[in-house]
């Protein structure tokens, strides 16, 4: 994988982190609950008002467990994790990659987390819109950089790698860390299973070089992370679906929904961080 930097390189940076965003212990016994218990109904409260005070006291503690979501701080966060291997699996299988970095400089250069000299901002999340095309069962679709993996491709990490560097330009084996692999997710597309599974891998970038976009790739954009983490870009999709229009959760960037796969991956890495 040629100069992939794995979290070992970054071991002491992760340290720092970790004891400028000490986690606050969860009451009683300093374990996570389950599930957060709901509020108990009270008269003449709407049900809304009800699902809105606790969505906030939820993400409220959220705030308590991950204080900062700099990039420093995501990665002491994920540095404990092992990576997965590859699954044996007879489904076809695509690798995509969430890809984070520190905010951008004045010139739009991302700041490298391990030059320092000034405060860190919360870590942005590359996002790019898929380029519209008929046979494309997720045209259009907001999405993390990648694809299916190739025969020639050695893992599934090597295809996150390979997509990524031919869609954006990004070439992670000499600019990124490599910080998680996520769970698999089976693919849905319109409603059904599509007889593949997506793995996802987290990164950070040490630096940022210019985004050069495929035919494949109609934009991209970098996007705060915190915000998306935190809730507050939260919303409903509704999606309709042999004529019923289901209400789906998503997340709000700007005017763009990302929803579906990318929801449910994104949602898994907010979990980790949480957690």
């Amino acid at each position: 994988m040629g100069h992939l930097r794995h979290r070992g390189s970054l071991t002491v940076l992760a340290r720092r982190a970790a004891a400028r965003h000490a986690v606050a212990p969860w009451p009683g016994s300093g374990e996570r609950p389950a599930r957060l218990a709901s509020r108990p109904a009270a008269s003449g409260i709407p049900e809304r008002r009800r699902r809105a005070l606790n969505s906030d006291r939820y993400y409220a503690i959220l705030t308590t467990v991950l204080s900062s979501y700099d990039l420093a701080a995501i990665m002491a966060r994920l540095d404990a994790r092992e990576a997965a291997l590859d699954l044996l699996t007879q489904e076809r299988q695509a690798a995509v990659a969430a890809i984070l970095r520190a905010p951008a400089g004045p010139l739009g250069t991302a700041h490298d987390p391990l030059a320092g000299g000034r405060e860190p901002g919360e870590a942005e999340l590359l996002l790019i819109r898929r380029a519209e095309h008929p046979a494309d069962p997720w045209s259009g679709h907001m999405a993390l950089p990648g694809g299916r993996r190739e025969p020639a491709d050695e893992s599934l990490l090597a295809t996150a790698i390979r997509e990524t560097r031919e869609e954006v330009g990004i070439d992670l084996a000499a600019h990124g860390t490599l910080l998680a692999r996520l769970p698999e997710v089976p693919a849905v597309a319109r409603g059904r299973r599509a007889g593949m599974i997506v793995a996802p891998f987290v990164f950070a970038l040490r630096s940022t070089p210019e985004l050069t976009l495929s035919d494949e790739v109609a934009e991209a954009l970098w996007t705060p992370l915190g915000p998306l983490a935190r809730g507050e870009r939260t919303s409903r999709y509704a999606y309709t679906h042999e004529g019923n229009v289901l209400q789906l959760p998503c997340l709000l960037v700007d005017e763009r929904v990302v929803w579906g796969l990318t929801y449910l991956m994104l949602k898994q890495l907010f979990e980790v961080l949480h957690r």
